[in-house]
């Protein structure tokens, strides 16, 4: 049994090596770019965090202006923010 845990910590060693990369850099339009290949996109959020509504907004703008048939779908607005 150790031997076949071994064996697959060197097979998973091999298989994830040093090229293998879970979190890269990427710019704004690449990230707009790669987002528009989905047909459903989830945009998370940390609530009142100023910040990441704003990049909420950034980046639904950018997907709207390359495809004018985006569909937005939120979860929750207050009376008092809705216009």
């Amino acid at each position: 049994m150790r031997y076949v845990i071994l064996y697959l910590l060197i097979f998973a060693s091999i298989l994830f090596s040093s090229n293998w990369k879970f979190f890269y850099e990427i710019s704004f339009e690449g990230l707009i770019d790669k987002l528009l290949k989905y047909r459903v996109i989830y945009l998370g959020e940390v609530h009142d965090k100023k910040e990441i509504h704003e990049l909420q907004l950034k980046i639904i703008k950018a997907l709207y202006q390359r495809d004018k048939r985006l569909v937005i779908t939120m979860e929750m607005f207050q009376q008092p923010f809705q216009e």
